[in-house]
């Protein structure tokens, strides 16, 4: 989960698949609905994943990844690949103000 406004990470996720020089080969994004699917060259073959974003709360977005095509397992590392290397910097951002909030509550306690 991150706490971010869904257009906000849906327009990262676009920009983190197109970007990159290893790169999705093809991204295409659905009209009705946050979701993106999208196609990589990996040494295994051709992977296949969609992605779908979720709104849950007020700015708390859930992201689903189901693999369409290919290895199972290059489809998992590319997976945690996202997830720690670019979904990580949307993370970090959030822990930070959880705990800038944590602070907030526990000096209201102390007071």
């Amino acid at each position: 989960m991150i706490k971010a406004d869904i257009q906000d990470v849906f327009e990262f996720l676009i920009c983190v698949l197109t970007h990159d020089k290893k790169g999705a080969d093809v991204v295409t994004i659905e009209d009705d609905e946050f979701s993106i699917q999208t196609n990589y060259l990996d040494e295994v073959g051709e992977i296949g994943m969609n992605i779908i974003l979720y709104q849950k709360g007020k700015d708390t977005v859930a992201i689903e990844f189901l693999k369409t095509k290919g290895d199972q397992m290059a489809f998992l590392k590319k997976v945690k690949m996202l997830r720690t290397k670019c979904l990580s910097i949307l993370a970090e951002s959030v822990e930070e103000e959880e705990d800038k909030e944590e602070s907030k509550e526990e000096c209201k306690k102390d007071d």
